[in-house]
Formats: structure tokens, C-alpha cells, sequence
């Protein structure tokens, strides 16, 4: 259900997204540039849930919810624009 939903939102056309960092701007998921000290911050797949684990240890789950939402947004462009499934 939730492929249905992304795919009515964005549409099956990729062209109007040149590239997988316009989708994600589109989608409102663009990182935050936070430094301080020098430092710049910024369902059951195993590369989503142990990036998430990792980055919610150091930032916290807001910031690992987006940081998520833009890995799986550029998957989907990738995937919809070179007409391959996901490895």
C-alpha cells in the first residue's frame, strides 16, 4: 500500500526529477547543515534498519527518520528511473 501511495504522490514519470536530490528536495527531506565544533551534522530491510540504528545513536530519531526517508526516496528514483528492480 504504501508503493501506491509514493507513486500517486510523485507519479511513475521520473523526467520531471533530473536527478535523485530533486526528488528529495521535492519530498521536503533535504539535510540540515548543523556544525558546532567543527563537526557538520546534517520495513524490515536490514540497510534501513542499521542505518537508522546508527544514526539515531548519535542525532536522534527525528534526524534519523529523514535521514531514512531520503535513502528510500533516492532508491525509489533510481529504481523508477533505470527501470530496474532494487538490489
Amino acid at each position: 500500500m504504501t508503493a501506491v501511495q509514493v507513486l500517486s504522490e510523485i507519479g511513475g514519470d521520473m523526467s520531471v526529477f533530473p536527478t535523485a536530490k530533486n526528488l528529495v528536495s521535492w519530498a521536503g527531506c533535504c539535510p540540515r547543515n548543523d556544525q558546532s565544533n567543527h563537526k557538520i551534522k546534517s520495513k524490515k530491510r536490514p540497510e534501513f534498519t542499521t542505518r537508522y540504528r546508527r544514526i539515531k545513536a548519535r542525532r536522534g530519531h527525528k534526524k534519523a527518520i529523514i535521514a531514512i526517508c531520503r535513502m528510500i526516496l533516492t532508491a525509489i528514483w533510481h529504481i523508477l528511473t533505470d527501470l530496474k528492480p532494487y538490489t
